[in-house]
């Protein structure tokens, strides 16, 4: 990762950054929302640029995006709080690089919020990309929910479950789960299949 850093834009900025950045993501109670979670994001997003007919206005920011859009992670925030607020530490970050793009760049950031709905192709994009491990093999699918399971460890089983059981209805009830429609054609079948397979084990466990 942190040649991934030195390599980009990123790089610019030093390695005192890079290390600021990633402590947070290193904190002993996240599970997964870590470091790999960013990589395998920078990882869809490299691997976004490859398909045919993608048009992505700024990788640079995407990518820069990505790198912020956990680093402030409270489990039980508010909807849009943590992406707020991670937003704002990017804006601490970015103060003396004289990017042009910090504004877009707190919207790509505000996109990741589940809730937000994405102007631009690039917000669909990013947006779509946080979300790409719903579509995830079934056991690595279960394996992430129950990861983060351990990141809700201040609710009991009962309320986890109760909160897993509305998101999972509310992503199912959308139009599209992504909002990008290069990714939707890649992911959408096998995410709904996911969460519609998780449904039934919630539910049969409640009865």
């Amino acid at each position: 990762m942190r040649s991934r850093w030195v390599n980009s834009v990123m790089g610019n900025w030093g390695i005192e950054k890079y290390n600021s950045l990633t402590e947070r993501y290193l904190q002993p109670w996240r599970k997964y929302h870590t470091l790999w979670h960013i990589k395998d994001c920078l990882d869809q997003l490299s691997y976004a640029k490859t398909l045919r007919g993608m048009k992505i206005k700024n990788p640079e920011a995407v990518e820069i995006a990505i790198w912020f859009h956990d680093a402030i992670y409270d489990p039980g925030a508010s909807s849009g709080d943590n992406e707020v607020k991670s937003a704002d530490l990017m804006d601490v970050f970015l103060k003396s690089s004289n990017l042009d793009t910090v504004l877009e760049i707190r919207g790509l950031i505000l996109a990741t919020d589940v809730n937000y709905q994405p102007t631009t192709e690039d917000e669909c994009l990013i947006s779509s990309i946080d979300l790409s491990g719903l579509a995830l093999d079934y056991q690595l699918f279960q394996a992430n929910r129950f990861k983060i399971r351990e990141e809700f460890s201040m609710f009991n089983d009962a309320a986890f479950d109760v909160g897993t059981v509305k998101f999972y209805e509310s992503m199912l009830q959308r139009e599209h789960i992504y909002h990008h429609p290069k990714l939707r054609e890649l992911l959408e079948f096998n995410a709904r299949e996911n969460i519609e397979a998780a449904l039934d084990e919630l539910k049969n466990d409640e009865d």
